[in-house]
């Protein structure tokens, strides 16, 4: 009996040895952002929304920009849609910068912040982000931004897949844009 016993115990190390080697779960998959339809008639600028799950990312490398999914219920007529996010966006301390901008990979879920404003992504956000990306943005005097736009090297844009929440694989209307937030989700 003790024999039987030492075997399966045996069996039962070797099982769990052989889960733990081949590897964790790929929890996110990354999509290129050209794979998701922009629908901007499908929420107005400054529409309130309340965020119902957050993916996260776990950035695939620094050249890549990823975006973050959010699936939002619209505070106005109660559709749920999802919104792609590269920066969230706050209120800032400094009056002079109106804005302050930050990674979702800050916002803390915990903290129960899930009122928010949707914004579109413009020229100025595609600025803040080669910002945040080490460019120089000051723009000459004169000089078009789409002309600047062409000399930047370009990224790949992602969009992170959280793989382990059926929720991220449904199909929902998509828009890309940030969002705004009154008080520190971080």
């Amino acid at each position: 009996m003790r024999k039987l016993i030492n075997l399966l115990v045996v069996i039962l190390i070797c099982l769990f040895l052989l889960s733990c080697s081949s590897g964790p779960k790929h929890a996110y998959e990354y999509k290129s952002l050209s794979e998701f339809e922009n629908d901007t008639s499908i929420i107005s600028n400054g529409t309130p929304v309340e965020i119902f799950a957050m993916s996260g990312s776990g950035r695939k490398a620094d050249e890549d920009a990823v975006y973050y999914h959010q699936i939002l219920v619209t505070l106005e007529n109660g559709d749920t849609l999802r919104i792609l996010s590269p920066l969230f966006k706050l209120p800032a301390e400094d009056e002079i910068q109106h804005r302050t901008y930050f990674p979702p990979n800050e916002y803390n879920y915990n903290k129960k912040v899930l009122n928010a404003r949707y914004e579109r992504k413009s020229d100025t956000l595609n600025m803040h982000l080669m910002a945040l990306d080490g460019f120089n943005v000051s723009l000459p005097e004169g000089t078009d931004f789409t002309d600047f736009l062409k000399n930047v090297p370009l990224r790949n844009e992602l969009v992170a897949v959280n793989k382990t929440l059926p929720i991220f694989e449904q199909e929902f209307k998509t828009v890309v844009g940030i969002l705004a937030f009154d008080v520190d989700p971080r």
